[in-house]
């Protein structure tokens, strides 16, 4: 059981963590930094795989090949924390946030971010693939599950595209933060 005074102090770095943006930023960046470990990882074993003249090596599974998706959701993610701390960054109640778990329609909207309607579609994109096509191989409810959606299938053959266009949301993202962060000094 702890102490008082250790309780006490926990509850304070507790709260000091929930309310305190740049804790957000920085698991924000921890993400996006493993997301892109992860894409490169693909884009290399897919370039051998080219390489091998379509023939898989001996020692090579399907999971060497296919990051794509747990990529996908960890920039989603990445992208999620970021505008969590933006959202947090311009006054909202930490526990709101919270409470709007992966939904980034609502995040953007708390985080005053304004999505062009293609990186709206990136941002459902980003959501599926936390909520369920990142981790999992079909959805809870067959009606989650698009038969003509790529991304439900893996979508190896997107991954460029993909990845330059979550690059390019998450320093959009990022740039709000900081610009945020500079008008509250």
């Amino acid at each position: 059981m702890l102490n008082e005074s250790h309780s006490e102090h926990l509850k304070r770095f507790f709260a000091d963590r929930l309310k305190n943006s740049a804790y957000w930023l920085s698991d924000a960046q921890l993400m996006y930094r493993s997301s892109r470990i992860l894409f490169e990882t693909q884009l290399i074993a897919l370039s051998k795989f080219i390489k091998a003249e379509d023939s898989m090596p001996h020692d090579w599974t399907l999971v060497d090949i296919e990051l794509f998706r747990p990529a996908l959701m960890q920039t989603g993610f990445a992208i999620e924390l970021l505008l969590k701390a933006t959202a947090i960054k311009i006054g909202h109640k930490p526990e709101e946030v919270i409470g709007k778990s992966h939904r980034m329609n609502d995040l953007t909207n708390m985080a005053m971010f304004t999505p062009t309607p293609k990186e709206s579609e990136l941002l459902e994109l980003l959501e599926r693939s936390i909520l369920w096509s990142g981790r999992y191989p079909i959805p809870k409810k067959v009606e989650k599950f698009d038969f003509g959606r790529v991304d439900d299938f893996g979508g190896t053959h997107i991954i460029p595209k993909q990845m330059k266009e979550t690059e390019d949301l998450y320093e959009k993202i990022k740039s709000s933060y900081y610009r945020m962060a500079k008008a509250d000094v």
